[in-house]
């Protein structure tokens, strides 16, 4: 392990980022208010660095670990009508905008259609209530992946060992295989 780790964890962003040798360390700290950590802080820094994360750092990983696994599921597409659809941010606003333009035209009893282009690039006839069906089975999809999400990360929160920690570990790489 790197010297250089355990003294920005006793001090983060001390002035021996800058030194090369010993003497200039001792140089440069000095010309800083930071005092040079002692020998019993270096070991235990060292000590705790050499145990791996706390309950508490694991548990930050997994939550971002769940985040992005939500996210990914999130924008990888969504089904309606048979079709599989793209749910990426362009393609949200795309549906978001055709929608309101779609409410327009039933409140003005206008005739709407639009032929919507579905993931693998074929094209889906869609009439206004069509429209509206996409973007409700969008809203159902996104809220799919939000509510497997806080469930995990509930489980995480009250997870208090380790060994909880590798039960939702374990949920969450069963939910990445999923279709």
């Amino acid at each position: 392990m790197d010297i250089a780790l355990v003294l920005d964890k006793i001090r983060p962003g001390a002035a021996w980022r800058m030194s090369n040798t010993y003497e200039n360390l001792v140089a440069t700290w000095e010309d800083t208010e930071q005092t040079l950590p002692t020998w019993e802080e270096i070991e235990t820094a060292w000590a705790e660095m050499q145990a791996g994360p706390t309950l508490g750092e694991r548990k930050a990983i997994i939550r971002s670990a769940i985040n992005a696994e939500r996210d990914r599921r999130e924008q990888g597409g969504f089904e309606y009508a048979g079709k599989r659809f793209d749910s990426d941010a362009t393609s949200v606003i795309r549906i978001n905008a055709a929608v309101n333009t779609a409410v327009a035209a039933l409140l003005a009893e206008s005739p709407f259609t639009v032929d919507w282009t579905a993931a693998d690039n074929t094209t889906v006839p869609l009439d206004a209530q069509g429209l509206l069906g996409l973007s409700v089975a969008l809203a159902q999809h996104s809220n799919t992946q939000h509510v497997r999400a806080r469930a995990l990360k509930e489980q995480l929160e009250e997870a208090e060992t380790a060994e909880k920690l590798v039960e939702v570990e374990t949920l969450l790489e069963a939910w990445k295989t999923e279709a």
